[in-house]
This record gives C-alpha cells, structure tokens and sequence, in this order.
C-alpha cells in the first residue's frame, strides 16, 4: 500500500545453497565468540609483555614469602633465580616447601598481561584463553554511584589478565605439550607451555609422571636454550611461538638420577630445599600454632623437642610437621568437645598419626 512501510513487509529465509555455505562454514570451524587474533600479532605481544623484561626485588620476595619460615640463605637463592628468567629446579626431601615457594613466587609477579580468546593460524582457530589457569583483571575504575565499571578501550579479542602460572604434576603426559584438534569443533586447544607465555610453568612432582623425566626434558630443551617452541598443526605446518616462560621443576628425587648432564645442564639454577634445621623448625612450628590460635608454651615446646622427637630419631624435622600436629590436634580436639590446644595427650595421639605419615 502507497506510504506503507517496505522493511517491515519483507520477510528472509536461508536458501539451499545458504543453508550449504553455513554447514561447509560450521565444518572448517565451530569456533563462536571475538574474532580470532593472528598468531603473529600474538607472538609480537608476547615480546611486548615479556616476563623477562619482570624484575623482583629483595622487598617483593620476602612479602610473597611471608607466610612461609624459609632459611635466609634459600631466599637469597631463589632471588636471583627468578629474576635470570632461566628454568629452575628445586629438589630436596618432600614436605620442605618446594610446592609452596613456586606458588609463592607465581604471586611475586604482580604485572597484568593481555591474552587472546583464540588465535587463527591460516583458516584453523586455536582457543588460548582458559578460564582454569588464566586469570581475568577486571577493568576500568569503579563508579561509586552506580556501582558500574567505565570501559576502557581495549581490543575486545584480548582480556586483560594477571600472569599466567600454569601448575601441572604426576598427570602431565608427553601429548599435552601438542596442538590437539577436537574432531567434533574442528578447533584446536593451546598446549600448556603455550598458554603459560608470559608468565610461569611449574612442573611439580618431577619425575613421577608416566612419561621419564629424560622424556619430558628432551622436550624442552631447545625452548629452554632458544626460547622459542614450534608446534605442529594435523596438516603438518609447523608454527614458531616464543617460548617466554619461566619454566621451575620441583622434585623429591636428586637430580642426577633423573636426565643425564645434558639436560641438568639447561636447568640452570639447581636450589636445595633441605630439611629444617632445629631452630627454624621452632620457628615454624611457633608461628603455625599461633594461626592456629593453639599457643605454645615452653613445656609443650619441650615435650615435642625431646618427648616426641627425643625417643624417634628416626623422625627428622621436616617443615610439613608443625602443620600436620596442629591440623591433627584441632580434629582430636573437636572430637572430644574441648577447645583447641596443644597438650601431651593429644600431641601423642597426632604423632602416631604423623609417624604413620612417613
């Protein structure tokens, strides 16, 4: 009808060789969400943001390592190993705190770094961002009236993240440091390695995992000594990416029973976590009880020092201990109805179970 309103007269529907077009689309790629970066621009982001370019000084460790009772002279070790940006191995007895310090200094880095979505290697996608192991910033300050954040102008196919610290063990197998394609989306998943770009690969357990530790270096020792990787898609092309990680090996066996002098060689900082000695195992044992809101007076003291201890020489000190007695002793209390402490009965009881422990 004349003044009518065309547009909305007008109906569309999906043609045949549409309806064809969109399958042939969905078969190359299912991949839904901010269009894919290309891997070069990524790989020049990832220079942009290195963590090599990261220094921690003295101040930043020793607030990281707050929480823990550490040796001084293990700290003025693990200083400079961070800051060379070389891999690290730290070996030693279990329950020294091996896990805790490359935690610790997984928080040390406190730069934000920006991590796509997804890459596009020719017409494959890659999906990088990983909800489990990168961690999102958010943006923008906070508008106090309405509760709401102001946007910022960033490229939307990126989020703003805290560095990556990917923390793998025993579960790591050989296959993960590949690009693997999902039959059914036809998009590829970023190996781990990758997805630690700019930030930290710790590979904890070392030397417990199915594949051999000789295995499992092999694998790394030309990113390590280069620090770029390839990796290879299905169709046989092969990517250079950087490899800007700063890789840590955590393991209870000595390492040169694990790779032979070549592959100790590329690990550049070795740091004995060693057994606590007497007066640092009070220390921790003091200041474990005291987050415990269990107090420990100079009987106690004694009667774990030379009671406990005293008559199992066999029991060395070992930095886990304070923790387990004290964990242990809230539950005995707990179950007898009486507030949490730290006497002879019940440390008696939590010893037996510690002995059984090693």
């Amino acid at each position: 009808q004349p003044g009518g309103n065309m547009v909305a007269e007008m109906r569309y529907q999906l043609s045949e060789k549409g309806k064809s077009w969109a399958l042939e689309a969905l078969a190359q790629s299912s991949w839904i969400g901010a269009a894919p970066v290309p891997i070069e621009q990524f790989c020049a982001q990832v220079e942009r943001q290195s963590v090599r370019a990261e220094r921690l000084t003295e101040g930043v460790l020793l607030d990281v390592f707050n929480e823990l009772v550490l040796a001084p002279e293990l700290l003025t070790k693990v200083g400079p190993a961070v800051n060379s940006g070389a891999s690290i191995l730290l070996y030693g007895p279990p329950g020294n705190g091996k896990t805790s310090i490359a935690t610790a200094v997984c928080r040390a880095f406190g730069s934000h770094v920006y991590l796509p979505h997804a890459l596009s290697i020719g017409n494959d996608v890659v999906v990088f961002f990983d909800p489990a192991v990168h961690e999102p910033v958010e943006q923008g300050p906070l508008n106090e009236a309405t509760g709401l954040r102001r946007p910022t102008l960033q490229d939307a196919r990126y989020v703003r993240c805290v560095r990556p610290a990917v923390m793998t063990g025993g579960e790591l197998l050989l296959e993960k440091f590949d690009m693997v394609k999902n039959p059914t989306t036809g998009l590829y998943d970023a190996p781990l390695q990758f997805k630690a770009a700019g930030g930290l690969f710790v590979l904890d357990d070392f030397g417990r995992q199915r594949n051999t530790p000789q295995e499992l270096m092999n694998r790394l020792i030309i990113p390590l000594e280069s620090g770029s990787d390839h990796l290879v898609l299905e169709n046989g092309r092969k990517i250079e990416v950087p490899f800007d990680t700063l890789v840590i090996f955590s393991t209870n066996y000595e390492p040169r029973t694990l790779m032979d002098d070549a592959g100790l060689r590329r690990l550049r900082h070795k740091i004995l976590v060693d057994r606590p000695d007497r007066k640092l195992f009070v220390k921790i044992l003091l200041k474990t009880a005291q987050r415990a809101g269990m107090p420990v007076d100079e009987e106690v003291l004694a009667f774990i020092l030379f009671d406990l201890y005293g008559r199992h020489p066999e029991a060395r000190f070992n930095a886990f201990h304070p923790r387990f007695l004290v964990d242990q002793c809230k539950s005995i209390c707990a179950y007898q109805g009486i507030e949490p402490q730290l006497n002879p009965e019940v440390l008696t009881q939590a010893w037996d179970n510690l002995l059984a422990a090693h």
